[in-house]
C-alpha cells in the first residue's frame, strides 16, 4: 500500500456484491482511503479507487480490489470501515 489521503473515491465496479452497502457513485471523508494498493495482482477486479479532480477513475490509484487466490477469492483495501460519531449521536 501506498500512504495517500484520498478524500474521494470512485465506485469502478457498481453491482458489486462487496459494495452492495454503498449506494453512491462516490465515497467523500475526510480521509475516504488512507492509500492506494500497488503490485495489484494481474487479472484483479478494481472495485474503488482514488477519484480524479474531474470525477473520473483513478485506475493507476486502485483502492478496493478482488482477485484470485488458490480456490477462493481475496478482497483487500486500502479504507476503513467507520461510523462517525458527534453529540447528536451516529451519523
Amino acid at each position: 500500500m501506498v500512504g495517500h489521503e484520498g478524500v474521494d473515491n470512485l465506485i469502478a465496479m457498481r453491482g458489486h456484491p462487496a459494495l452492495a452497502p454503498r449506494r453512491k457513485n462516490a465515497h467523500h471523508g475526510e480521509f475516504a482511503s488512507h492509500g492506494f494498493l500497488n503490485g495489484v495482482p494481474a487479472g484483479a477486479l478494481v472495485l474503488v479507487t482514488v477519484m480524479k479532480d474531474d470525477g473520473a477513475a483513478d485506475t493507476a490509484r486502485p483502492t478496493y480490489i478482488e482477485y484470485a487466490h488458490g480456490k477462493g477469492r481475496i478482497i483487500a483495501a486500502a479504507s476503513v470501515s467507520t461510523i462517525r460519531m458527534n453529540r447528536a449521536g451516529v451519523r
